[in-house]
């Protein structure tokens, strides 16, 4: 600082020579010094801040606050340059953005380049003058300066243009594209025909449109916001198939964890099932050897009472006897000897005439294994969607039952004959005939072997083979005369007995297993079997199933007004014959009508499955129906 004081009070020319260079020098280095500080900081922060360091005096990386002219600008509007995204992607392997930290799959040769050339305006550079662009015009594609923009929007007030900043982002959706066959005219039109883009002069070409002679052309403007409709309109549809999708993907999700719980409960009824019959098996194993043990330790009594009072007794009295007998002819003069001797004879023959008591052995105990046993099943439901009418066939004579067996079905006649008929092809012949004088109720067959139920006094069961040929017969006693059926069931013959009430079972040999009550008066209309143990039998308005294992009726369902004929599907479907051809789904497990199946079948006299198709006679027609 310049002292004021009195010693310096006076003009000094020398000091005023040397000191005003001095001062002004060091104000020139203070403010261009201040400038760059200023200049760094501020546009520096700045960058730091929005990303955006585009100006029309300045761009400065994001990383290195370096002046380039190779920027690349991110999609988030950060800026940075070529170099420094090369390092830092090297390093990373990951492209991250260094202000907002967002990482981008993409290459650095696909980012927008932000070099001086691209941003120039477009009149100036027609005048080979370099200045910066500050707004694009998105009608005519191209970018002005302020000094052409002014002009230009004087010409062309109704444009729309955008400052550069948004153009830099955008440009690569934004910058004019040029025709491929005419490389020097921007493209501007399409035609909406084959929605090829065209430039004025494609449209001289008269056979350009491959879907008609001249092109359709409309503005390319035009075209792309109908076409935005329309993507609009599919966007929103695969929106709303994307939002079915997720729905159903969580509904999957659902289901499965579900299937999961249940499948765990299961297993877990399972082995808990399995506990209880093994529990169960043992139980009934220890009651059987009680009672086993109980009957041999009788008949092992009853036989130590035999050797002890018809054996051992008279075994000591014949020993006595004998040597009573021997003392006295060895003690006796001969003359007494001789006088005795026929009475000694008598009495010896009278000792060994004597019968030998019987050994007990014709009631001893002994076990049997039958074909009885408690097992899990697994259970699968068809869903039957519907019962259609295939083919008719006219038989030769007027039949009341039929039994399929691979592919033959064996029919009977109401006078007694039996024909077979090859489902395949529907060929028939006859088998027998008049097997029986009178007429047969029921029909069934297995193992090869076809069995006949025949009304009489008593009612009797026939069995014969594939030919004809009787092998074997026995009497069913049942003293009722109303309609009746017979049925195999694993191997058993399963046939009601209306004059008891009861449900027969026997064996193929004619061996009767059981009687199980069953308290239902009335003709049997149908009888089928239901998996390997059970039946079903139709009677009057109920049908009913019962377990020939355990003796016991299942359910009673009265769901069918007036069922008929029954048949069993895949061991899930009982199907019931009703009145005016209605057939009635029954699930096997509760007798709970599923679905009913409105005039699909005629009244028939017999119905069998046989494989997918239901079979059934009414007289001399036979049906076959497609179970779908």
């Amino acid at each position: 600082m310049l002292r004021s004081d009195s010693t310096y009070n006076c003009y000094n020319p020398t000091l005023l020579y040397v000191g005003l260079p001095t001062i002004i020098l060091l104000l020139q280095c203070y403010y261009i010094n201040l400038y760059y500080v200023y200049t760094l900081f501020f546009f520096g922060f700045q960058s730091m801040a929005s990303g955006s360091i585009v100006s029309a005096e300045l761009k400065i990386c994001g990383y290195c606050f370096e002046h380039t002219v190779n920027l690349k600008s991110l999609p988030c509007t950060h800026v940075f340059c070529a170099t420094c995204l090369k390092k830092y992607l090297e390093k990373t392997k990951v492209l991250k953005c260094g202000n907002c930290r967002a990482t981008y799959d993409t290459s650095i040769s696909e980012l927008p380049s932000l070099d001086t050339a691209d941003l120039a305006c477009d009149s100036c550079k027609q005048k080979d003058i370099t200045e910066k662009a500050t707004v694009y015009c998105r009608q005519c594609s191209r970018r002005f300066c302020a000094k052409h923009q002014e002009g230009h929007g004087d010409i062309f007030p109704d444009h729309h243009v955008i400052h550069i900043d948004e153009y830099v982002r955008e440009k690569n959706r934004l910058e004019p594209r040029y025709c491929k066959t005419h490389t020097s005219v921007v493209v501007s039109l399409a035609c909406e025909m084959c929605q090829s883009v065209l430039c004025a002069q494609c449209m001289d070409d008269k056979d350009g449109c491959p879907k008609g002679s001249r092109h359709q052309a409309v503005s390319l403007t035009a075209l792309v916001k109908r076409l935005r409709v329309r993507f609009s309109a599919l966007k929103t549809e695969a929106q709303k198939k994307e939002g079915e999708l997720s729905t159903l993907l969580k509904k999957s999700h659902v289901t499965l964890a579900e299937i999961d719980k249940e499948t765990g409960e299961q297993k877990e009824l399972l082995h808990k099932t399995r506990d209880e019959q093994i529990e169960a098996i043992k139980a009934k194993y220890d009651e059987i050897e009680t009672e086993f043990m109980t009957h041999r330790q009788n008949f092992r009594q009853e036989v130590v009472n035999f050797m002890d009072e018809e054996v051992a007794k008279r075994l000591d009295s014949l020993s006595v006897e004998i040597q009573r007998l021997d003392v006295s002819v060895k003690s006796s003069h001969e003359v007494d000897v001789v006088n005795r001797f026929e009475e000694l004879e008598t009495e010896l023959k009278q000792l060994t005439l004597e019968g030998l008591p019987k050994l007990p052995t014709k009631n001893l105990p002994k076990l049997k294994v039958k074909g009885e046993y408690r097992t899990v099943e697994i259970e699968i439901n068809y869903d039957l969607s519907s019962i259609h009418f295939a083919k008719e066939v006219q038989l030769p004579t007027a039949f009341n039952r039929l039994h399929p067996m691979n592919d033959i079905a064996y029919l009977i006649s109401r006078s007694s004959d039996i024909h077979s008929l090859d489902i395949n092809n529907l060929t028939t012949k006859i088998i027998k005939k008049s097997f029986i004088a009178d007429a047969v109720n029921g029909m069934t067959g297995c193992n090869n072997e076809i069995y006949l139920l025949h009304y009489g006094n008593p009612w009797r069961i026939f069995v014969c083979d594939l030919n004809g040929k009787l092998l074997r017969q026995w009497d069913h006693h049942d003293s009722s005369k109303k309609n009746n059926l017979l049925s195999v069931v694993g191997d058993r013959i399963v046939v009601r007995n209306c004059g008891k009430r009861t449900v027969s079972v026997y064996t193929l040999l004619g061996e009767v297993i059981r009687e199980i009550p069953f308290n239902s008066d009335g003709d049997t209309k149908g009888i089928c079997p239901v998996k390997a143990d059970r039946v079903a039998i139709s009677v009057n308005s109920t049908v009913s199933l019962i377990n020939i294992s355990s003796g016991q009726v299942v359910w009673t369902s009265a769901a069918v007004k007036e069922p008929r004929s029954v048949v069993c599907y895949r061991d899930s479907r009982i199907l019931v014959g009703g009145k005016d051809g209605e057939v009635s789904e029954l699930d096997c497990n509760t007798g709970k009508c599923v679905k009913t199946h409105l005039g699909n079948v005629e009244d028939v006299d017999s119905a069998s499955i046989c494989g997918d198709k239901l079979v059934t006679v009414c007289g001399k027609s036979l049906k076959i129906y497609n179970i779908l």
